[in-house]
């Protein structure tokens, strides 16, 4: 989770009119202007700052500008006065949450000679609407852009790369556009997708479309890449998705319809706060359902999991509507699973209703890969073989339903080791047999 800082900076204000010669004002030189100057400071090594009465920030010098860390005092951060800034040509980079919490800031004007935007740079400028990356921007750090609210649209340049969760919190961005000749994204219909579109990387926020269908070629989906969605009621995501990341869904508060493939094992604050989600099927290829999966769904009342191995988080805060006036969690809704099963076996833990769904037509035996009910060598052969494959970058063997009674030492992860343990209980039961 993001820390927000609230920092109180005080600022030394200069009154007075600029007259019609140079004025210094400590060691920076101030070309005659209409404007007064009222602050003025560095934020880099060599690199000069001055703001006039009419908001507009002016910064100039050679170099890279400083990067600030949580809980410095930045030269800019909650100055309110700052409604334009200008960054003249010769600076390189514009720093890590060098203008975070610009609440006012509306334009920013970025020469060619700045070669990187860093993390949070512009991190909680929600009066930001709009902002011209040059061609010579190479990389967008991490968040750099975070709750700038009334951002609409932006485009990506032909050489840049960026960072995770650059737009995150953009409310109404419509449009994230890139340059046909960058090598890393491609965007369609607005949509940020990597170049052979195997991966979405972000649906803005502020599409008015209310359903969606993620492409055929779409592999992966994003951390948090949905994020926030406010007008989606219904997404189609295909057979070829293999991974959700987290918080993939999160905040999509008119999500309604969702069906998860089988082709997904493992989901985590996947759709946390969807609170028009009524109904939700987690498929028995699912081996793994986090905390915060399903948290503050207000309006959940269905949860079916039909894997009757799935780990699932161990809290309460996994799956849970909100909190009732004496602050406690509450789930109103049910949990579907098979008798015996997690499903059960959480609902029952933390008070939750549970209806069974009969007996399981899985085989709940941990070790048994390959669904006999029996835990022998052939598993352990099993479950080398396909650990060998999916090494090489090839498809497994073993069947989805089966992947969480193949993790032996319950890590999450299927490999050698598993089949080594699955082998030494094997020939520890003959031998106590013979």
């Amino acid at each position: 989770m993001k820390k927000l800082i609230a920092l109180a900076l005080s600022l030394c204000i200069f009154g007075g009119t600029a007259p019609a010669t140079v004025e210094y004002i400590g060691d920076i030189s101030l070309a005659a202007s209409a404007a007064t100057v009222v602050d003025s400071g560095t934020c880099g090594e060599n690199i000069t700052w001055v703001l006039d009465d009419e908001g507009t920030l002016t910064i100039s010098g050679t170099g890279d500008m400083t990067d600030y860390s949580y809980g410095e005092e930045t030269p800019f951060s909650m100055n309110k006065e700052i409604k334009n800034a200008v960054i003249e040509n010769g600076v390189t980079n514009i720093g890590e949450r060098a203008f975070s919490f610009c609440y006012n800031l509306e334009s920013v004007t970025i020469p060619s000679s700045v070669t990187s935007i860093k993390s949070e740079a512009f991190y909680f400028c929600p009066s930001l609407t709009s902002i011209t990356i040059p061609d010579s921007v190479t990389s967008i750090g991490d968040y750099a852009f975070e709750f700038c609210s009334s951002l609409r649209s932006i485009t990506l340049p032909a050489s840049v790369i960026i960072g995770e969760c650059v737009f995150l919190d953009c409310d109404q961005l419509e449009t994230i556009s890139v340059d046909e000749n960058n090598k890393a994204y491609k965007s369609v219909n607005g949509i940020l997708f990597d170049k052979n579109m195997t991966e979405i990387i972000c649906f803005p926020a502020g599409k008015i479309d209310t359903s969606y269908a993620i492409p055929g070629s779409v592999k992966s989906i994003g951390y948090m890449a949905f994020f926030k969605c406010k007008n989606l009621e219904s997404v189609s995501i295909p057979s070829t998705v293999t991974s959700i990341g987290d918080g993939a869904f999160s905040g999509c508060e008119n999500l309604r319809s969702i069906s998860i493939p089988e082709s997904i094992t493992r989901l985590k604050g996947t759709f946390s706060r969807c609170k028009s989600l009524e109904s939700v099927t987690v498929p028995a290829s699912v081996s793994t359902v986090d905390d915060w999966t399903f948290a503050y769904c207000e309006n959940l009342r269905s949860v079916i999991i039909m894997n009757p191995n799935c780990s699932i988080g161990n809290s309460n805060t996994t799956v849970f509507n909100g909190y009732d006036e004496n602050n406690k969690i509450y789930f109103n809704g049910i949990i579907y699973g098979y008798e015996g099963s997690t499903a059960q076996a959480y609902a029952e833990k933390y008070g939750y209703t549970f209806r069974s769904l009969g007996e399981s037509p899985i085989s709940n035996v941990l070790g048994d890969v390959d669904g006999n009910e029996i835990v022998d060598g052939r598993d352990a052969s099993l479950v080398l073989t396909h650990y060998a494959l999916i090494s090489t970058q090839q498809a497994g063997i073993i069947e989805e339903l089966y992947l969480s009674n193949a993790d032996w030492d319950q890590n999450g992860i299927v490999d050698g080791r598993d089949a080594s343990g699955i082998l030494t209980y094997y020939a520890e039961q003959s031998v106590n047999k013979s």
